[in-house]
């Protein structure tokens, strides 16, 4: 189970998802470095849902559907001297999976500006 701070986190985004669900999902980016994992939901110059996932384990599924149903899950483990999280983003629907070792997500992000891809983290 996640911490609170993650857990809400992750509700928020579910919620925000949701609210997009008659939008479209399309991959922005994969690569290097870190197996970093980019897809914006909505209009990439309007309103928009960003998602950035590092240290990215999975990916399958289309590179870009309509009417998007996408949700998050998250859990994490103590192992040694470090807490490990795995972050799971699934819209069964579309046949889309992704599991990443982070979650980031912030809306009405201009994607087209490569440092608006920003670290979003959730707050206390």
């Amino acid at each position: 189970m996640l911490e609170d701070k993650w857990s809400r986190w992750i509700a928020e985004a579910n919620a925000v998802l949701a609210a997009y669900a008659d939008c479209d999902a399309r991959w922005w980016l994969f690569g290097p470095p870190y197996n970093t994992f980019q897809l914006v939901v909505g209009e990439p110059t309007g309103e928009n849902v960003a998602i950035m996932l590092c240290r990215t384990k999975y990916i399958a599924g289309p590179t870009s559907w309509h009417n998007q149903k996408l949700k998050v899950s998250g859990d994490s483990n103590f192992s040694g001297y470090q807490m490990n999280r795995t972050f799971c983003l699934e819209d069964a629907a579309a046949g889309f999976r992704a599991e990443s070792a982070t979650f980031h997500w912030a809306k009405n992000v201009k994607v087209m500006d490569h440092y608006k891809w920003c670290v979003w983290l959730p707050t206390e």
